[in-house]
């Protein structure tokens, strides 16, 4: 056995930038109230995650081979299998995506799509705050039991499978390893995850709390969405109408 290359750059890539966004979502969406200017920023980071995740569903289908969406969904005679290996300090004998790491990444990119989702339509004035809350509390239950396991595994198994996100690199049979960590697909991943956020920080207007979905001329307001009825229109605005109606009068 010998350090072998598993994860290719761009999964790597993914998986920091997914991180970090994901990670300031929930730190500001729980942590702020809905009125702070700070909250509009735990949504544009939210849509980053989820570009991220667009882009993560590309290089599965077109990625190295252990990046493959086909490694997301092991049978479940080989979770328990792993589990029961894991708690009992027997190290995997396979490379790649253990069958646990599997199922909370794609729980993850799910919950991060059902995050978007469900933000967005608050946004139109859908009232779903409970909702999307359970999502968010889903998603950092996730979190915490990826961290366990990742953490039982490095005091159990010795393996440095927790620096295999940094170097990419495992313990394994030189005939297992990548023939490449395609630097070049890695570089135009940052790229493109990069430009993502970018586009994103620069259509949004701080003083409106409002974003300009890139690419079209349609706005959303980051704002407190409690303004909002559910044709997503402000009911502040339909006030000021009365208004104006009655002084008409």
């Amino acid at each position: 056995m010998q350090p072998i290359t598993i994860w290719d750059l761009p999964t790597r890539i993914f998986h920091w930038l997914f991180a970090l966004g994901i990670s300031c979502a929930l730190v500001i969406g729980l942590g702020v109230d809905d009125d702070s200017d700070l909250y509009p920023l735990h949504m544009i980071c939210g849509l980053f995650a989820m570009a991220l995740v667009i882009l993560r569903i590309g290089w599965g289908l077109i990625g190295s081979r252990y990046s493959r969406l086909g490694t997301f969904v092991p049978r479940p005679g080989q979770v328990l299998s792993y589990l029961k290996g894991a708690f009992s300090g027997a190290t995997p004998t396979e490379p790649g995506r253990n069958p646990a790491s599997a199922y909370t990444t794609l729980a993850m990119m799910c919950f991060a799509l059902a995050l978007t989702v469900s933000g967005l339509a608050m946004t139109q004035g859908f009232r779903i705050k409970e909702i999307h809350e359970i999502f968010a509390y889903l998603m950092l239950a996730v979190i915490v039991v990826h961290l366990a396991g990742l953490l039982n595994q490095a005091l159990r198994c010795k393996d440095g499978v927790w620096q295999s996100m940094f170097s990419g690199k495992v313990s394994g049979e030189p005939v297992a390893a990548l023939p490449s960590a395609r630097p070049v697909a890695g570089f135009l991943f940052l790229l493109v995850g990069l430009f993502c956020a970018g586009i994103l920080w620069s259509n949004y207007d701080t003083a409106g709390k409002v974003l300009t979905i890139p690419f079209s001329s349609s706005r959303i307001s980051l704002g407190e969405n409690e303004k909002h009825n559910k044709s997503g229109v402000r009911a502040d605005h339909h006030h000021e109408h009365e208004n104006d109606d009655g002084e008409d009068n």
